[in-house]
């Protein structure tokens, strides 16, 4: 269980699940992807889900690129 403001660590990102979840519940978030697909398929998942009002950092594009 985590609090508001804790650091959530996923080492298997896959589609960016907890790193989404993880923003809309006021977590700092912190995740690995080894998969290129998996990092693009999420990535874009992430900036697209308005309803959140998530969107990619610069240094989060950097990190993939």
């Amino acid at each position: 269980m985590t609090r508001e403001g804790d650091l959530v660590v996923d080492p298997f990102a896959d589609s960016l699940t907890t790193a989404v979840a993880s923003e809309k519940l006021g977590r700092s978030w912190l995740v690995t992807e080894c998969m290129w697909k998996y990092v693009m398929g999420g990535s874009t998942r992430f900036a697209e889900d308005s309803r959140a009002g998530l969107r990619l950092s610069p240094d989060f594009l950097r990190a993939v690129a």
